[in-house]
């Protein structure tokens, strides 16, 4: 049974967890329209927001995240719905709560603004607000904890772990994209595995991780590196392969069956939560309980 009050001591022994996989790709299978706000379903289209959440616990899921990817005030703000910003990010809170019962952790899920902090291209302060507000929301809709997801540039990372740390009591961590340079083992900003396990320790966080960006295979070398680096558990969800343009639809060439075969190889390296990001599906999740149950 999982324990409601999620604490840093009992994250720091996580040992062979699934996440989900994407959300995106589900609700495009449920009628989404491309550049539609997801987050909006949480008022709109709750039903569906739950069947996806439900799907990934049913199909073996330990953690399941929020559907708040885009649910900070910056994001919101573009499609017109920074007034509903706390309602959003606390309906998503509940839906998944309700969906995962005991059966599964719930994290609320912070996403990227969409600017650069070191570009100057968003007010340091402004970005501040837009996540303070999120995650305040996440926690009073019951979330165990948060992590921040796909972030490629420091200075935002750093933004939005001070926002956590000072606006909740929730144990929270960080996965950086990294898909750039010579071994594509860098973020897009340049920002190598140390420099980010270096911040998330320091900025508070309690795990650290890779998420997005490119495939299974390529992620092996980054999750490697992350497990000799860093003394946080480690999180790994990549990407069901590279995406293409199929008859005018997106096809990812990764499959469930390849993630099954590799997920106990990642557990064998150190990787304490693994999981899918863009293209994976509950089939992946399911495929990948029942090769570790084997």
């Amino acid at each position: 049974m999982v324990k409601r009050k999620l604490t840093r001591e009992m994250i720091s022994q996580f040992k062979g967890l699934l996440s989900d996989g994407g959300w995106g790709t589900e609700f495009q299978h449920k009628g989404a329209e491309p550049g539609e706000c997801f987050e909006h379903w949480n008022l709109t289209q709750p039903d569906k927001v739950s069947e996806v959440a439900v799907s990934y616990v049913e199909a073996g899921s330990n953690i399941i995240l929020t559907n708040t990817f885009g649910g900070n005030g910056l994001i919101l703000r573009r499609h017109h719905l920074e007034d509903q910003l706390y309602d959003i990010n606390r309906a998503a809170a509940q839906i998944c709560r309700d969906a995962a019962g005991d059966r599964a952790y719930v994290f609320g899920s912070v996403g990227p603004c969409g600017k650069l902090v070191s570009m100057d291209e968003v007010d340091a302060d402004e970005l501040y607000d837009a996540f303070s507000g999120q995650v305040k929301a996440l926690e009073d809709g019951g979330v165990d904890a948060i992590v921040i997801e796909t972030m490629i540039d420091l200075g935002e990372l750093k933004i939005a772990m001070q926002a956590i740390g000072d606006n909740t009591d929730l144990p929270f961590g960080a996965c950086m994209t990294f898909d750039s340079g010579p071994e594509r083992m860098n973020s897009m900003m340049g920002s190598s595995i140390e420099d980010a396990v270096d911040a998330i320790r320091l900025g508070g966080g309690c795990f650290v991780g890779a998420n997005c960006g490119t495939g299974l295979y390529e992620y092996k070398k980054v999750a490697k590196r992350l497990c000799q680096k860093s003394e946080m558990p480690v999180w790994i969800k990549p990407n069901a392969g590279i995406p293409d343009m199929i008859q005018g639809k997106i096809v990812y060439n990764q499959n469930a069956e390849q993630f099954a075969e590799e997920v106990s190889l990642f557990f064998e390296m150190g990787v304490a939560i693994f999981g899918g990001c863009c293209g994976s599906s509950p089939a992946f999740i399911r495929a990948m309980a029942d090769a570790v149950k084997k």
